[in-house]
């Protein structure tokens, strides 16, 4: 049965979409408007556990830019969780990173970036993001993940004595299921600009 669901293209607006939800039993790969119904996905709260599999969460981002580079990720396995976040400025070759269990030095909200840890500060917020969504079903569980380019995203990175503004763009990836147990892949991203003022970008994944 088709319904009427708001177009998370335009946010906001008051626009909605006429889409008939996708299947459960079929993977999927879209806006999110015609998403897969039956099961939570983000942002509704996921069960700890499912099908004898243990709640897997993260959220990623990457940030590229001429003068600095900077990441910064919190991933929750079941009740644990582990944060981290890495920085090298490219002008200075000053590359330094943190991991810490159980703590909020990493908060990445919305639109929004902020760490705090020890002598480093990074705040940069984020506008201008397309994405996609993807689901996939595992077993008697699935997997659900979106990626979004953002195009627009500036800040401030303070470390030590060193304070940059930069200005720049951001690959996010949050993804949220019920893993296998044993799960191994290789993972890149990439975004910069290319010749006639184009900006191009790229998600790769492939198992171990």
């Amino acid at each position: 049965m088709k319904e009427l669901t708001p177009d998370p293209a335009f946010p906001g607006s008051g626009m909605i979409a006429w889409m008939a939800p996708a299947p459960l039993d079929r993977p999927y790969r879209g806006s999110g408007v015609d998403r897969p119904r039956g099961v939570p996905l983000p942002p509704e709260r996921l069960p700890l556990v499912r099908a004898g599999q243990l709640r897997k969460q993260w959220q990623y981002v990457s940030f590229w830019s001429r003068e600095l580079t900077f990441c910064a990720a919190r991933a929750d396995v079941g009740p644990l969780r582990k944060e981290y976040w890495g920085m090298w400025d490219r002008a200075s070759g000053h590359f330094q990173q943190g991991a810490h269990l159980f703590t909020r030095r990493v908060r990445l909200e919305p639109y929004r970036v902020y760490v705090r840890d020890g002598d480093v500060e990074i705040d940069v917020t984020i506008e201008d993001c397309v994405g996609f969504e993807v689901y996939r079903p595992a077993d008697h569980a699935y997997i659900w993940s979106r990626k979004e380019y953002c195009r627009e995203a500036r800040g401030v990175v303070r470390y030590g004595e060193t304070e940059r503004e930069v200005v720049g763009v951001i690959f996010v990836d949050i993804n949220a299921g019920y893993h296998e147990r044993r799960t191994h892949w290789r993972w890149a991203a990439g975004a910069g600009p290319a010749r006639q003022a184009r900006r191009l970008q790229c998600h790769h994944r492939s198992p171990r």
